[in-house]
């Protein structure tokens, strides 16, 4: 490829900064989302809402066999706890946290704020740690004006992300008809074929001239295996990696693969490139909550973390952490990346 001259924009920075501060700030694609009748709706225009998925009891099974007589009352009381049974890992349970509605009749709905009170706000925090993130990383790309990037998820679900992304450069571009905004694409990884197709229904609704998300029903881990990214990134000059909400339930093995194998393709793809990484540190509390309804995360100790991230991208990557709530995100970046 040969080397593209990045040209920064004229328009001033502070004007950009509060144009782009006022999208961001004003609502995101997550405010659309409501419950009704025990499932989970997006509302895609005044006049259509469409169903992603229900949570009542008859439509999500659990194992309570696997729990003690507590959790068992627990799942079978709390519409939380049941999710955090039956969908471990799953978008279901980032909804429910996002919305914060308790629900259930009077003795349910106290318990279900409880459970809600323990496992919202962290959740709720590394989630918006990682939007802030990708947002901050585009929006240094258009100040220094990049041409081209592309945000790699992994485990998209309801690939919500990326519909944020397209949501803030379409605001921008409306706002900003002069400013030139890098060409984009997103890729969603992930095996749930009913969560990419809910993205490809929002996505078309949204967005009908504009489909830049390519979706891959398969795991993480054949999709690094093929190495189909290098015929996929290989026009890509900035590159966006998000990995949230799944890890925690890898075992130690599969981690390490995982991350071996995010460095090799960081290594082979753009000289800039980016990953933002989430993983819960130990929280009593937390644990307790989550052993009682069947929700088995594997949370870690900081410092087990750092050396961790350490061993994969130390001294190559530059690595960026910031933790609350029992919640560590890292952010890694390749070193003399030009928009890293």
């Amino acid at each position: 490829m040969q080397e593209t001259i990045h040209t920064p924009i004229t328009k001033s920075v502070t004007t950009l900064k509060s144009t782009w501060a006022n999208i961001i700030s004003k609502y995101t694609i997550w405010d659309r989302l409501f419950i009704q009748d025990n499932a989970f709706y997006f509302k895609a225009n005044p006049d259509l809402s469409i169903k992603l998925s229900s949570f009542e009891k008859s439509d999500l099974e659990v194992d309570l066999e696997k729990l003690s007589w507590l959790g068992k009352f627990l799942v079978k009381q709390s519409p939380f706890a049941h999710i955090l049974c039956a969908k471990p890992g799953g978008e279901e349970v980032t909804f429910y946290s996002l919305l914060n509605q308790s629900q259930g009749n009077m003795v349910s709905k106290k318990i279900d704020r409880k459970l809600l009170n323990i496992g919202s706000t962290p959740l709720n925090w590394r989630r918006d740690q990682v939007t802030q993130t990708i947002k901050q990383n585009i929006f240094n790309l258009i100040t220094l004006g990049a041409n081209n990037f592309t945000l790699l998820d992994i485990g998209a679900g309801g690939g919500f992300d990326g519909l944020e992304i397209q949501r803030c450069l379409a605001e921008l571009q409306y706002k900003s008809p002069e400013l030139p905004i890098p060409e984009y694409k997103i890729i969603n990884i992930d095996p749930d074929e009913h969560w990419q197709k809910i993205n490809r229904n929002i996505s078309g609704l949204l967005f009908p001239n504009k489909q830049l998300t390519t979706r891959h029903n398969i795991s993480i881990f054949d999709y690094l295996d093929n190495k189909q990214y290098k015929e996929e990134l290989n026009s890509t000059e900035h590159l966006i990696i998000s990995c949230n909400g799944f890890a925690e339930f890898l075992s130690d093995n599969n981690l390490f693969k995982l991350l071996a194998g995010i460095k090799e393709l960081l290594i082979n793809t753009p000289k800039s490139a980016t990953f933002v990484f989430p993983f819960a540190t130990h929280n009593k509390k937390q644990e307790k909550t989550a052993k009682l309804t069947g929700f088995n995360y594997k949370a870690k100790k900081k410092i087990s973390l750092e050396k961790i991230i350490n061993a994969y991208f130390d001294p190559d990557f530059k690595i960026e952490a910031i933790e609350a709530f029992s919640q560590l995100v890292f952010t890694i970046h390749k070193k003399n990346a030009p928009y890293g």
